[in-house]
This record gives C-alpha cells, sequence and structure tokens, in this order.
C-alpha cells in the first residue's frame, strides 16, 4: 500500500497499513459498541473458557499502560511465547 505522509511517499506492506490505518478504527469501533467497558472482565472470562476446555498453549498479559499499539516488550513476549511453542 502506498500513503502519502508528510509530503513524503511510504510504502506499507499490508500488515503495516492494516494495522497503522485500519486496525485501530476497527478497535475504535468495537470500543465504542460495548459502550467504553473495561475489558479486563470479558479478558478473565475468556482466560477461565480457555482453562476449562484445556487450550494448554495459549498465554494472556495485561500490559498495563499501553493502549492499542504494540511495544519492543510485547514482540519479544510474543518470540519467546512462539519459541516455546514450537519447541514442544
Amino acid at each position: 500500500m502506498i500513503n502519502e505522509e508528510n509530503g513524503k511517499i511510504i510504502t506499507y506492506t499490508g500488515k503495516e497499513y492494516y494495522e497503522k490505518f485500519k486496525l485501530p478504527k476497527l478497535i475504535e469501533k468495537l470500543f465504542r459498541v460495548y459502550e467504553q467497558k473495561n475489558f479486563v472482565d470479558r479478558f478473565l472470562i475468556i482466560k477461565f473458557i480457555f482453562n476449562e476446555l484445556n487450550f494448554n498453549k495459549n498465554e494472556f498479559v495485561v500490559y498495563d499502560g499501553l493502549g492499542h499499539e504494540i511495544n519492543n516488550g510485547i514482540r519479544q513476549d510474543e518470540l519467546e511465547f512462539f519459541k516455546r511453542v514450537l519447541k514442544n
């Protein structure tokens, strides 16, 4: 995908474009649908269901202070998770 930002032509992969432009809008709409309720309760319910169904290779992590962005800590956690899962 090609986009113009600050007078410069920027080329994004499909994933980069989706994450930068489409995904935030979808998340915002989802947030509005649930009347801006806290998703921690929903997260805990999903975690309980996964545990009950013995989906034992899943990990749920809440990163305090982060909105919808992905930081280097999350990227590192994802990398380590997949290394462990694929190793076993």
